[in-house]
């Protein structure tokens, strides 16, 4: 699928890594000026996100630079989603909404106020709409690792927020059910 792979904080790299990385930023930036979405949707979906993949990782690599790249990352995420459609291309779909759960509560962490407070919200539902796709029943390991994602992200909006109760419940709801879940 265009999606692939799974994020999270990439760990660090050497001098070596880092400059493969800003090879492949350059490669994927060139790639896009030549394939266009009118040209070759589904190829421009499929470099888009890789190029969202590349910036997210350099986020966590480029001193000064995090935030950035996290919102590059998280608008190549979102122009995915102009060719990738839950209807169309459902596990993908899922898979981007993760990533932009992931790059949304990443950005989260360097805001404050109600800054914080929208991007966590926007988390949150990139969360629940990958849970639209992933269940139980078709892929109960990514429908865990989703509830925990979900449930930081209700936990930091409980804390940041006036309505601490209700989130903290839907917090421990979603923990409870990725345990369930992992258990399995």
């Amino acid at each position: 699928g265009v999606a692939g792979g799974r994020l999270g904080r990439p760990s660090e790299v050497d001098a070596a890594g880092l400059l493969k990385l800003k090879e492949a930023e350059a490669l994927l930036r060139k790639a896009l000026a030549i394939c266009t979405r009118d040209s070759d949707p589904d190829t421009w979906a499929m470099l888009q996100n890789g190029f969202g993949n590349i910036l997210y990782a350099l986020a966590w690599q480029v001193v000064g630079e995090t935030m950035s790249y996290l919102a590059a990352a998280e608008t190549a995420y979102r122009d995915t989603l102009l060719v990738i459609t839950r209807k169309a291309h459902p596990g993908d779909w899922a898979v981007i909404q993760r990533n932009i759960g992931f790059t949304a509560n990443a950005i989260a962490t360097g805001l404050d106020g109600d800054a914080a407070l929208q991007k966590l919200a926007e988390a949150e539902e990139a969360y629940r709409n990958a849970l639209t796709v992933f269940d139980f029943a078709n892929a109960p390991l990514d429908c865990a690792w989703l509830h925990y994602y979900r449930a930081d992200a209700l936990t930091e909006l409980a804390r940041h927020s006036g309505s601490r109760r209700q989130l903290a419940d839907g917090a421990l709801a979603a923990f409870r059910l990725g345990d369930v879940v992992r258990h399995r």
